[in-house]
């Protein structure tokens, strides 16, 4: 199942929107599809909700998805920089190890130097 599995919906299908669009086409009150009686007129107005909240749905799906594209984009950008500042990091601490050694050798040529002369 996908990380973003909930109770068995993947989100690249719609079994609710399904469900309900099957019912409503299939139980029309014993009226055809043209039928303008009392029953028909009632269901229009639920058909039309159906309809407004499949789009709905559908435009949400989509800001969803591309908030996430969004976030996966400043995601990758923040870690690129994190990386970047890494290397940084390791690049002073190598310069710092190097100048720590040269004062080192220094110190101990000097202090081989000022036994040399003491002795």
């Amino acid at each position: 199942m996908a990380d973003d599995d909930v109770d068995g919906w993947d989100g690249d299908d719609l079994p609710l929107e399904q469900d309900l669009g099957a019912a409503v086409e299939e139980d029309d009150g014993g009226h055809g599809a043209n039928a303008t009686g009392p029953q028909s007129a009632a269901e229009e107005p639920l058909r039309d909700e159906l309809r407004q909240l499949r789009h709905r749905l559908e435009e949400s799906e989509q800001a969803c998805l591309q908030d996430r594209e969004d976030l996966e984009a400043r995601m990758q950008e923040v870690m690129q920089k994190a990386k970047d500042r890494m290397l940084q990091m390791q690049q002073m601490i190598r310069n710092k190890d190097e100048q720590l050694q040269e004062v080192e050798l220094e110190r101990n040529a000097a202090l081989t130097a000022a036994a040399s002369a003491a002795a």
